[in-house]
């Protein structure tokens, strides 16, 4: 994405919506559904006494979560900066503020307005009054992400890695998400936390959403009996 050329301002836009979008799922492990439905005043302040220290934290409301079963996640200094270079890409302030009803994920369109002096029909005025259009389905994110992927698997054939372009074709926002878990796991995070960063009811859904279960089991026979496993050798 970052060597693409943007020469058009909505182009930006697009740039740094989808960045934002790409870095938000792998950072926080967000479902696809609960990523459309979100406000910006899903991003808020959190104060730790003890710390003395604020973060930022993301709320998944009840309404957009999986069962109903809502949550907070910590926010990342990566993703939190994606967020600021996206929101002032679009004209909004760098942070959001309390309560923000505006849509999480904006469209570089704009949509229809209506005031009372009439409908706003010229597209810089929309934008004076945030007249931003959303993205409002997981189909439309889908696209979003489907593309992205595309346009990087062919930068890479082009490059010569097509391995890592294969990856890229069989990846999607829900392969995102299992990264996060993978890579939260592996920075030593317990499987309770993890489960409840996703918003898993169950640590064995985690378990084998992670493959936490297998990676026991191969630790445990290789504890066992060492080199009894068959290995897969490394490429010559």
């Amino acid at each position: 994405m970052d060597a693409q050329d943007r020469e058009g301002l909505k182009d930006r836009r697009g740039y740094l919506r989808d960045r934002f979008i790409l870095v938000c799922l792998r950072e926080s492990g967000l479902r696809a559904s609960e990523l459309v439905g979100a406000r910006m005043g899903a991003f808020k302040q959190f104060a730790d006494p003890k710390a003395r220290k604020t973060y930022w934290v993301l709320d998944v409301v009840a309404d957009n979560a999986k069962g109903g079963k809502a949550r907070t996640v910590p926010v990342t200094k990566v993703l939190m900066d994606a967020l600021i270079m996206y929101r002032m890409g679009f004209g909004l302030p760098a942070y959001p503020a309390h309560g923000e009803a505006t849509p999480l994920l904006l469209s570089p369109r704009t949509r229809k307005m209506e005031l009372s002096a009439g409908t706003i029909r010229r597209a810089a005025d929309k934008r004076l009054f945030g007249a931003w259009g959303s993205v409002s389905s997981r189909q439309g994110l889908h696209k979003i992400v489907t593309k992205r992927l595309e346009e990087a698997a062919s930068y890479l054939d082009d490059h010569g890695d097509f391995e890592g372009a294969s990856r890229l074709r069989d990846a999607s926002s829900h392969w995102l998400r299992h990264t996060f878990a993978t890579a939260t796991l592996l920075k030593g995070q317990d499987i309770r936390s993890v489960a409840a960063l996703l918003g898993h009811s169950s640590v064995n859904t985690t378990m084998a959403y992670t493959g936490q279960q297998t990676l026991d089991l191969v630790r445990a026979l290789e504890a066992a009996e060492p080199n009894a496993l068959a290995v897969v050798q490394p490429a010559i």
